[in-house]
């Protein structure tokens, strides 16, 4: 992945289809690219492609847009390692978002997710995922999520996400679950408060609503005011 192609969004239209990938949930394009002579390669998610809605709260094709508030959140706070996702079409008409493609990736299984082995890697990586599933709303963070690419772990599929609660009994973030109760970190505490004051929400305009970005500043709040993950 080139960071600086992707992060600044500058991915045009002139890419060609080399593979469509077939699944339960949504039919997505490997479409490469020729950036002065390097080939980039990415993740098309049309939204004609999505075959079924996750959760009656995210209905089609709301999903592809929330995982690029997700990440339009976390970019701001400089939070590393969620890819880069951003609306992009394939031709008039067609309308979708596009992600950075690893060809060889690694997936985390079930059983790299305790919490001592994480936070004897890149501790504050994995804290900060925590916060951010919880203030972002994920409802459905599973170990597929995480992929192990040329470029470190890489975290991907943030759609099913801004719900509007302040708790989440009945959804899942492996991350989330970990952390809940621990003490939040004074530099993650800082980070929150940068966003409080300095976010702009056109930045997230289009993508969510209004009900979800209340949600977003009342879950900031509350981790501000008890200081432990929820």
């Amino acid at each position: 992945m080139k960071k600086e192609w992707w992060a600044h969004r500058s991915v045009d239209s002139s890419g060609r289809v080399v593979e469509v990938l077939v699944g339960t949930h949504q039919v997505a394009l490997v479409i490469e690219f020729d950036s002065n002579g390097e080939i980039m390669s990415g993740l098309y998610r049309p939204e004609k492609g999505l075959l079924v809605s996750v959760d009656p709260r995210v209905p089609k094709p709301q999903e592809l847009y929330r995982d690029v508030a997700y990440y339009r959140f976390c970019d701001f706070l400089g939070w590393q390692g969620v890819a880069p996702v951003f609306p992009w079409q394939l031709e008039p008409g067609d309308k979708g978002v596009i992600r950075p493609y690893w060809k060889v990736i690694k997936n985390m299984e079930i059983y790299h997710f305790g919490k001592k082995k994480l936070d004897g890697g890149d501790r504050l990586f994995w804290r900060r995922l925590a916060l951010a599933d919880y203030i972002f709303g994920v409802g459905d963070r599973v170990s597929n999520d995480f992929l192990i690419t040329q470029d470190g772990t890489q975290v991907v599929d943030s759609g099913f996400s801004f719900l509007p609660e302040l708790n989440f009994p009945y959804q899942q973030s492996i991350i989330r679950d970990l952390y809940r109760g621990d003490s939040v970190d004074d530099s993650l505490l800082t980070d929150l408060e940068r966003l409080r004051q300095d976010f702009d929400p056109n930045y997230v305009d289009g993508l969510i609503g209004e009900i979800e970005l209340y949600w977003v500043w009342e879950r900031v709040r509350r981790i501000r005011s008890e200081k432990t993950f929820c």
